[in-house]
């Protein structure tokens, strides 16, 4: 600012012109001259400011430099780096941000003076040409630019702004943005997506200043372009010609006054009569002496601000929406584990309202044991400052137990410090259960494989040891048995034990009655007993729960629609059997009665085999041997390689005259196993009483029977052992 000062010394007024420096520290004076010579500057030179006391230009210097400092101040506050040119492109300002962007490059940061050519030496010449562009026409120029400094390529946007004095463009403020971020994100997705994002442009404050009588002093461009006024057009006007509501203006202007500042929301008019939002921030200026003399507002067009804020709530409000319908458990909570939201998931979970829930921490929503999982996986979640994600395991208030996959998102401030974090918990219940199935199902798989390989290779007595370790394996059961039905479908043989105890031993014959098991085997269906205490009515079921076992299931051997026995398994633990369990079993069952049945063809087979080759032996015999003792030495000895006896004896009948009391005799003339046999043979006795070889010569067929007390009795009476092993 060029300024002409008269002093008044000795009565008389002196002439000075000095001027202000435009790169020097405010309130810095060059006095030009004195005098006569004066009126020669006077004569040829143009001045801003004409003042004729000092006091006067003490008081107007003190304002000049609270307002340079108070602009320094909002230059150095902005984040671009900003410098200003004269007409030579000397830098003669620059803010604090440019030299840090400077000094980031590798560049000095002492560029006052120098011109920006010597300052970026990497410019092109086109530089030069934008800013002559400038100070001819006087408008904007806004360009982007791709440089290298220091080895490194960066991207700038640069705004050229002309400073217009008596008409003419005397300096130029050039912002420069560091935009090579934005530009590496654009170039890649214009790459992948042949798209442009565009730049966002900041815009200055509206800066407005009125004395005290309210009438306004200092109207920026900002305001210009805001209100749509010259500066002539508002300069020495009140400033109720800004407000929409003058009366509001008026409050403003007392609470400034009374408190020192005032911030709030208010509605501006512009010159076309339309209302716009602003946020406005006004301060009491005062001078050296701290009087006041007007005051300043700082205005922001919040007109974007308050559309955002209507999208914003209309965005929550969908939001909200979208998560209250979600199925999943969804919340926030703060740095304290306080549960500030909850939808509606989340409150059917816990079983409390909303109001219930918001202000409580998982301690007074959740038992114990899940709090302190809950707040542990809280805190990896804000040590890790992303997001977890962790199994949750919980009892709803169905009393059933539901497990959740949880994703933790910590939230941070632009300071990093943490704000608190969003839960989002998925019920996993059902998929953990297929999982567990499928993975169940494979192993179950996999045993019954290797079951059926050793039943194909081995018999089922070689093949038992096998089928107990893999059924064992597959269920953690502490006993396993095998039980065939009788040819009359009405018993049950202990064909096989894993562990038999002394009441329950190999070749037991339990009737259908003494098992509650029988009528769902007979059926061709599972038994499956979780409690054997509620079963102890039945002998079969008595005898395991006394040895120690506590549940136990049994599962039919299925050959097609035939039942040919049972496969049981029994363990010392209640309720240690389910229902998901049956199917594999079942599939064992089925393949273990497949080889049974094999089994048994194959013996059937072999004692056809053995029977044909004995009768072969015996008929070589009778034609080669009229010893009637070698005889039956030789067909007993073939005998016992078909029936695997431990005594034999051949009995002849002889009959006796009908006169006599008795019809008929059988004598012994012959055997096999007998300690005493030659004391044996010859011995007879009597057809008659309970004697059962009365049954085989009055039916002329085979019996099978067992040895029962009054039989060994009648035998020792009698000296006669018939077939027995």
């Amino acid at each position: 600012m060029h300024i002409l000062m008269a002093v008044k010394e000795n009565n008389d007024y002196q002439v000075v012109a000095s001027a202000l420096k435009e790169n020097s520290p405010a309130g810095e004076v060059t006095w030009a001259s004195r005098g006569e010579e004066v009126l020669q500057h006077l004569q040829t030179e143009t001045f801003d400011l004409v003042l004729l006391d000092r006091e006067m230009y003490k008081q107007i210097l003190d304002a000049l430099q609270k307002v340079e400092e108070k602009h320094r101040v909002t230059l150095d506050s902005m984040g671009d780096a900003i410098h200003v040119v004269d007409s030579d492109l000397r830098l003669i300002l620059c803010n604090t941000t440019f030299k840090q962007w400077n000094e980031e490059l590798g560049l000095d940061s002492d560029v006052l003076g120098r011109t920006i050519f010597e300052v970026f030496p990497f410019l092109p010449n086109q530089v030069r040409e934008e800013y002559r562009q400038v100070f001819e026409s006087g408008q904007m120029l806004v360009t982007t630019e791709r440089s290298v400094a220091a080895g490194r390529e960066f991207f700038t946007e640069t705004r050229k702004i002309p400073i217009v004095e008596n008409n003419q463009v005397s300096r130029i403020v050039t912002v420069i943005r560091d935009i090579t971020k934005q530009r590496q994100v654009e170039e890649a997705l214009r790459a992948s997506q042949e798209y442009a994002m565009n730049i966002i442009e900041s815009s200055p404050d509206i800066i407005v200043t009125v004395d005290t009588d309210r009438r306004i002093v200092e109207f920026n461009r900002a305001a210009q372009t805001a209100f749509d006024y010259r500066p002539e057009e508002v300069i020495g006007r009140h400033i109720d010609l800004l407000y929409a509501d003058p009366q509001e203006g008026l409050l403003i202007h007392h609470e400034t006054i009374e408190t020192g500042q005032c911030t709030r929301e208010i509605l501006n008019r512009r010159k076309n009569g339309e209302v716009f939002p602003v946020l406005l921030s006004a301060s009491v200026l005062r001078d050296a002496q701290g009087q006041t003399v007007g005051v300043m507002g700082l205005a922001r067009d919040i007109t974007e601000w308050k559309q955002a804020e209507k999208a914003l709530q209309k965005s929550n409000s969908q939001l909200h929406a979208l998560i209250e319908a979600l199925p999943d458990v969804v919340y926030f909570k703060d740095v304290q584990g306080r549960n500030l939201i909850a939808n509606r998931a989340f409150t059917e979970l816990v079983g409390l309202e909303k109001e219930q829930i918001v202000g409580r921490t998982d301690e007074q929503l959740f038992a114990p044991d899940l709090a302190e999982q809950c707040r542990r996986s809280d805190q990896v979640a804000w040590q890790k400052g992303e997001p977890v994600y962790v199994e949750e395991q919980l009892t709803s208030q169905k009393d059933e137990t539901i497990i959740f996959e949880t994703i933790k998102v910590p939230l941070f401030d632009d300071q990093k410090n943490i704000m608190g974090l969003i839960g989002v918990s998925r019920d996993i219940t059902a998929y953990k259960r297929s999982a567990a199935a499928l993975q169940r199902h494979s192993f179950e798989q996999e045993i019954i494989g290797r079951m059926a390989r050793s039943l194909n290779t081995l018999n089922v007595n070689e093949a038992f040891p096998l089928l107990v370790e893999g059924l064992k394996e597959l269920t953690g059961c502490d006993r396993v048995s095998l039980a065939l039905i009788d040819e009359a479908g009405e018993k049950f043989i202990m064909s096989i034990l894993e562990s038999p105890f002394p009441t329950l031993e190999e070749g037991t014959v339990m009737p259908g009655s003494t098992t509650a098991a029988a009528a769902d085997i007979l059926a061709g269906q599972p038994h499956l007993t979780r409690d054997l205490s509620t079963e102890t009515e039945f002998l079969a079921e008595q005898l395991l729960y006394r040895a120690g076992f506590r549940s136990r299931v049994n599962v039919p051997l299925l050959a097609g629609d035939e039942v040919l026995g049972a496969l049981n398994l029994a363990s010392a633990q209640p309720d240690f059997f389910h229902q998901e369990q049956l199917p594999g079993l079942q599939q064992i069952a089925n393949v273990l009665a497949s080889a049974v049945q094999n089994s048994r063809l194959f013996e059937v087979e072999q004692h056809q085999r053995q029977a044909a080759e004995t009768l072969r032996e015996a008929a070589l015999v009778l034609t080669t041997a009229l010893n009637l003792d070698e005889v039956i030495e030789r067909i007993l000895a073939q005998l016992q390689q078909v029936v695997a006896y431990d005594t034999c004896s051949v009995q002849l009948f002889k009959a006796v005259p009908k006169n006599q009391q008795r019809e008929g005799r059988l004598e012994i003339v012959g055997g096999r196993g007998f300690p005493n046999l030659p004391e044996i043979v010859g011995l007879s006795f009597i057809i008659g009483g309970d004697n059962p070889n009365t049954e085989v010569i009055r039916t002329q067929a085979t019996i099978i029977c067992r040895i029962s007390k009054l039989m060994k009795k009648h035998v020792k009476v009698n000296g006669i052992l018939c077939q027995s092993s």
